[in-house]
């Protein structure tokens, strides 16, 4: 049997609709708000974001008024071990800053005193490349985490237990890559001060291992000074290539690039090229922006709509912030676009996204 949603409609009513305006308000049949408040029927995703401002609600808001009388009474009462510790991104946060103040005070230790005497601590294998192989896989970046949470821990103890400048060296160049990686899973959950301290860190491991410095990562293809001062051919070029680099971020690249420059013809076709390629989804959700930007340039809703869409789909299923992010990018080439129905819809959709 269906619970009723009679915060839903007590919202409604204290700010003076009936249901019938309240329905002309959302665009929907009378019978659809009777349903929703009746927990027969919930509102679309892609209502939500007009909902949510006829209510005068954030995103978090509006979930708890959708949300059945029956269940409320037990939201009221959690569990006392999270009532205990908080929720797990609070918990995540913790251990996050816990790991830093830990690192950081030992890789500003001087080296053991037992130097001398050759013996180090057991050697402990790289897992770098393997983690980070997790997170590129990973369609949610923050499952990645708890294995670098756990690798950061056994690194913290072999730092601790290091005795030669060989060990420490070794162990911090290790530190400054996890630590990156910590910064990147970070940075696509929108947690930006943790990924600053993150990226703070492993910048000073990395010079401590005497491997320079480290920041936020970044693709070995990058435009030549002749694209961006309008020189001609060859506009783009590896500064230096890497082992094993096979080109295959180079269609999204020079399609980014392009986009950027205004030159719309080649950019639609190297990003035309990349959209087929089979992207993980951070990429193919900002080859696929770029598309939708293209569209809104040449003032084709269609096309705007039908990527904008497609990338709003993996936000969703990934939840990851930089696509949000790269889609709240769409809002000044969309703007003259505002007037169209599907344009003002498309761009709530993108704002719920980000308040959620």
């Amino acid at each position: 049997m269906a619970s009723r949603r009679d915060r839903l409609a007590e919202r409604r009513i204290a700010l003076g609709y009936s249901q019938e305006r309240f329905a002309e308000a959302n665009q929907v049949a009378t019978s659809t708000v009777v349903r929703w408040e009746a927990g027969k029927a919930t509102p679309q995703p892609y209502q939500r974001p007009k909902l949510a401002r006829i209510l005068k609600a954030t995103p978090e808001e509006l979930d708890a008024l959708l949300t059945p009388a029956s269940e409320v009474a037990v939201a009221l009462a959690p569990p006392l071990d999270l009532l205990a510790d908080g929720d797990a991104d609070d918990m995540l946060r913790r251990e996050v800053l816990a790991w830093i103040a830990a690192t950081g005070a030992l890789i500003s230790l001087p080296t053991g005193p037992a130097s001398a005497s050759g013996r180090h601590a057991a050697p402990l294998p790289d897992a770098g490349p393997i983690l980070w192989q997790a997170f590129r896989l990973a369609e949610h970046k923050r499952d990645a985490m708890p294995l670098v949470r756990q690798q950061i821990s056994r690194l913290v103890v072999t730092l601790a237990n290091s005795r030669t400048e060989a060990d420490r060296g070794r162990l911090c160049e290790q530190v400054a890559d996890l630590y990156q990686l910590a910064g990147e899973i970070s940075f696509d959950g929108n947690r930006y001060a943790d990924a600053a301290q993150c990226y703070t860190l492993a910048a000073s491991a990395a010079r401590e291992a005497g491997a320079g410095t480290c920041g936020p990562a970044r693709s070995p293809v990058t435009p030549s000074p002749s694209s961006t001062i309008g020189g001609r051919p060859p506009r783009f070029r590896c500064w230096r290539r890497p082992p094993g680099f096979d080109g295959a971020r180079l269609a999204e690249q020079r399609g980014a690039c392009h986009l950027a420059l205004g030159q719309a013809d080649v950019a639609e076709r190297y990003l035309s090229v990349a959209a087929r390629q089979g992207l993980s989804a951070r990429r193919q959700a900002a080859v696929l922006a770029g598309l939708a930007e293209l569209g809104a340039r040449h003032r084709n809703v269609d096309q705007v709509v039908r990527y904008s869409t497609a990338a709003l789909s993996l936000a969703d299923r990934t939840g990851s912030g930089y696509i949000v992010r790269r889609l709240d990018g769409l809002r000044e080439p969309l703007a003259p676009l505002m007037s169209d129905p599907r344009v003002s819809n498309l761009s709530e959709q993108i704002t719920y996204r980000g308040a959620s």
